[in-house]
């Protein structure tokens, strides 16, 4: 057994529990380019909720996210990124950090979240495929967003924008499914439907136009004959 894994399971685990005890917003996005996969999880804290480092109250772990350094990757020394910034009474916090293929398999948070986990990069493709019970539902669900600048190949994704793929996780749905073609970049598809529709109804009013003109020309020359 890895006790490094489940050092860091556990603490994200309580990590993501009490934040959404103390109604906190949290919000988790990847950015997957050709070379790098990006994280970015940002949220709010109160500063009161950051200065109490009291396990009696839970509020030990909040002042532990906005007092310590975090690791990433569960088993190397590497650190997020952090950035605090205060707002009235609140703290925004940003952590960041930038995984190759090869690491991203051993995030702490996908190894702490989803108990099936299938990273790979297959050829010209990057395959993410997470499965199971999702170990990180301590609301009645969760929106993760992944965005790319290259082609998406397949998903399984509840709603597209653009190139912005999001999965809403609840007790019945916990797939997730993306390939991505990290040779190809995206392009933003040309919304020819409104346009050519337009154009259509345009065309048809016309020639409706035309005739009726047309129609009572041929009534008036008639009556004056």
């Amino acid at each position: 057994m890895d006790h490094g894994i489940n050092r860091g399971e556990n603490k994200w685990k309580i990590i993501l529990l009490s934040l959404l005890l103390t109604g906190c917003t949290v919000n988790y996005n990847l950015e997957i380019n050709k070379d790098t996969l990006n994280e970015t999880i940002t949220g709010t804290v109160t500063k009161e909720e950051s200065s109490q480092d009291n396990n009696a109250t839970g509020l030990s772990t909040i002042y532990s996210i906005i007092n310590e350094e975090q690791k990433p990757i569960y088993n190397k020394e590497e650190l997020y990124q952090k950035d605090l910034k205060e707002s009235g009474n609140n703290i925004n916090y940003t952590f960041k950090y930038n995984y190759n293929i090869e690491d991203f398999v051993n995030s702490t948070i996908i190894n702490t979240c989803f108990e099936n986990k299938e990273i790979e990069e297959i050829d010209n493709y990057y395959s993410i495929r997470l499965s199971g019970n999702f170990y990180c539902l301590y609301s009645k669900k969760i929106n993760i967003a992944v965005t790319s600048n290259l082609k998406v190949a397949s998903n399984n994704a509840d709603k597209i924008k653009d190139n912005t793929y999001i999965w809403t996780i609840d007790k019945n749905t916990t797939d997730i499914e993306l390939v991505v073609d990290k040779n190809t970049p995206y392009t933003k598809p040309i919304k020819r439907g409104i346009s050519s529709t337009f154009r259509i109804v345009c065309f048809i009013v016309l020639v409706v136009l035309s005739s009726l003109a047309y129609i009572l020309y041929k009534k008036k020359n008639s009556s004056e004959i």
